[in-house]
């Protein structure tokens, strides 16, 4: 009978594997042998890492009588279960923290309006709407995962105040106008928040438009209102004329304003005296604000009743 010695079979060192990462391949010493021990190696060594858990792998070198034989284990390590919060949206402008979870370091990508590209915690104010990787590694098994966010970026509202303003300086509420879109509310001194100025002083007074939309965007449009002192109106001294006597031309100053007061004006100041009486006729100039009025008095007198007697002959 004689007695021989197996081969000496060496399966390698012990090793650790990621689930679901490519196919490992075992390398024993001397080649030639044959691996077996679980379902998810071939004969040949290929170890499939489809399952989570401790494998123990044999391989066996030699003639079947003669075997030799030695073993390792592959250790099949799970993913990280990243996560990443919040998933929302934003006004440009803005930023936004994103979190990640569930590994022990992070890489971020794009770069593009983050501020940073690693750690668990990145700032994210992006030009427009971007989705975000970030992959999560488990430091002491090397196994990763990523998982993606999205910040969506809304636009600002376009608003406008409406164009700048003059007036008067005289305490006559102006609501302003032309403004979009509406809903939105003014601030600034001397103006109420639905739009109304009440001129209070003489200066350049800025108010402010500010809208939000159904995205709780914000923007807002400053209108400059210009507050002098207004021009006063002169109607002219009080006159006293005669009972269809000559129309009168009235000459307000300045000279673009208008009369009122009796039928007898126009509102060009064309007087004419066909009634006896003491009129009040009323010259204003300007508008809104800067509404400017004078009075003016108009006494129109009688003519004189004249009469001659006796009415007779002579030789």
């Amino acid at each position: 009978i004689i007695i021989n010695t197996p081969d000496a079979a060496n399966a390698g060192p012990d090793t650790s594997i990621c689930i679901n990462s490519s196919a490992l391949a075992l390398n024993g010493v001397p080649t030639g042998g044959s691996w077996s021990g679980s379902p998810y190696v071939s004969p040949s060594g290929v170890f499939n890492p489809s399952q989570i858990g401790t494998f123990e792998q044999i391989y066996t070198v030699g003639q079947p009588n003669c075997l030799g034989r030695d073993t390792m284990l592959v250790t099949v390590n799970p993913l990280p279960i990243v996560t990443v919060t919040p998933s929302g949206e934003l006004c440009i402008g803005q930023d936004m923290p994103l979190t990640a979870g569930g590994a022990d370091a992070y890489l971020w990508s794009p770069a593009t309006g983050l501020s940073g590209t690693s750690g668990a915690t990145v700032t994210a104010s992006p030009a427009s709407t971007t989705t975000y990787s970030v992959t999560g590694t488990n430091t002491i098994t090397g196994c990763e995962e990523t998982a993606d966010v999205t910040v969506t970026v809304n636009p600002l509202p376009i608003v406008y105040g409406g164009p700048n303003q003059n007036l008067c300086n005289q305490p006559i509420p102006v609501q302003l106008t032309g403004f979009t879109p509406a809903g939105g509310t003014w601030s600034g001194n001397g103006i109420t928040s639905g739009g109304e100025f009440t001129p209070n002083g003489t200066g350049t007074f800025p108010v402010v438009y500010t809208y939000s939309d159904s995205n709780g965007c914000t923007d807002s449009s400053t209108v400059m209102i210009t507050v002098i002192d207004p021009t006063d109106a002169d109607a002219g001294a009080d006159q006293t004329v005669c009972m269809n006597s000559a129309n009168i031309q009235l000459n307000g100053l300045p000279s673009t304003g208008t009369w009122s007061g009796t039928p007898l004006v126009s509102q060009a100041g064309l007087f004419t005296p066909t009634q006896v009486g003491t009129f009040n006729l009323t010259y204003t100039y300007g508008t809104g604000s800067c509404l400017s009025t004078d009075i003016m008095v108009i006494t129109v007198d009688p003519l004189p009743n004249v009469t001659v007697t006796p009415s007779g002959e002579l030789c």
